[in-house]
């Protein structure tokens, strides 16, 4: 059981205090705490609240990485979820992917493209790539638009359908080990030694309170709010990240498998998802700059996707989508 013991945390100096309780940081408390590290992690909301908790909810190698070349990060991806499916296999679990050979470019890209992605996870559990015929294409995902249909390529990733769990099970884990672990605790302030920092001032967003912890290393992993942590020691630094938008929309289940889908207006990839008997589609991908604490789905976004999917199944109904997700990367 977690206890939200706000008069614990000015009683002790830590080794590590970490802001931001998504899954970055409750997984690096969860590492710390397992290695004997002293840790203190704060989250301002909930665990989860975040990016976390509005993502596509894949824990994949990135096919959009290996476009970029970034076969580095892609190998490093497919590691840890090796990692993920050993330790977490309740919450994470293989999904096959299929991606429909439907432009002239597929036919030479995408042979490459599965190549790469099979050799740089040579050693993992999960069963290579290969061609599906326009049949057995069709065979797996009846509702595919079938005019220009070669064929595809299936492949598996994997999926957690409740990221959130996932996240909390990291903080459940990070306070076996003597972590506390504290929700609803923004870090309003950073307290100053010299030029570097020995802790924070922390607020109880319930009972409006402040306390101030110390420790040795303060870890920023807040995410889209990383920015706002760095400018409280003072200056105001070179915003380090560049923030987008990606939305995704729930539907009813319009695959069976997960579908990579290659949008026909910039060739941006997104997928169609199967989720709880529904599918998540998505994501967009813009600049954003407002409100950190307002993020919404706009209609713009919408109606990017929405000809881009009817494209891919036909009869994809706009009329039936539930709702839509909106997060920062």
């Amino acid at each position: 059981m977690i206890k939200r013991d706000f008069s614990a945390i000015t009683k002790e100096s830590y080794d590590l205090i970490i802001v931001g309780g998504g899954i970055i940081g409750t997984g690096i408390a969860r590492d710390a705490a397992m290695r004997g590290i002293k840790t203190l992690l704060l989250e301002k909301e909930d665990f989860a609240y975040g990016t976390t908790s509005r993502s596509s909810r894949l824990i994949h190698g990135g096919l959009r990485y290996l476009r970029q070349m970034e076969f580095g990060l892609v190998r490093q991806d497919m590691r840890e979820r090796e990692v993920l499916l050993h330790i977490a296999p309740h919450l994470v679990h293989p999904l096959p992917f299929i991606i429909p050979i439907a432009r002239p470019m597929d036919h030479l890209a995408l042979p490459l493209g599965m190549l790469l992605y099979d050799i740089i996870s040579f050693d993992k559990s999960l069963p290579s790539c290969h061609r599906l015929s326009r049949r057995e294409t069709l065979d797996r995902e009846p509702g595919l638009e079938s005019k220009n249909l070669a064929g595809s390529y299936l492949y598996y990733d994997c999926q957690a359908p409740f990221v959130e769990r996932l996240c909390v099970e990291n903080v459940l884990s990070a306070t076996e080990y003597d972590a506390l672990v504290l929700n609803h605790a923004e870090v309003v302030g950073l307290l100053r030694s010299g030029n570097g920092v020995c802790g924070v001032q922390v607020k109880d967003t319930i009972s409006g309170e402040i306390h101030k912890a110390k420790t040795r290393i303060v870890l920023n992993a807040a995410g889209h709010w990383v920015d706002c942590i760095r400018g409280m020691f003072g200056d105001s630094p070179k915003q380090l990240i560049r923030r987008t938008k990606g939305i995704h929309l729930l539907a009813p289940q319009t695959s069976k498998n997960a579908v990579v889908c290659f949008a026909r207006s910039d060739g941006r990839l997104f997928f169609v998802l199967p989720w709880q008997g529904c599918s998540l589609i998505g994501t967009t991908d813009t600049d954003y700059s407002g409100d950190l604490d307002s993020l919404y789905s706009e209609s713009s976004d919408v109606a990017y996707l929405l000809p881009e999917i009817q494209r891919t199944f036909p009869n994809f109904k706009p009329e039936e989508i539930f709702y839509t997700t909106a997060g920062l990367r």
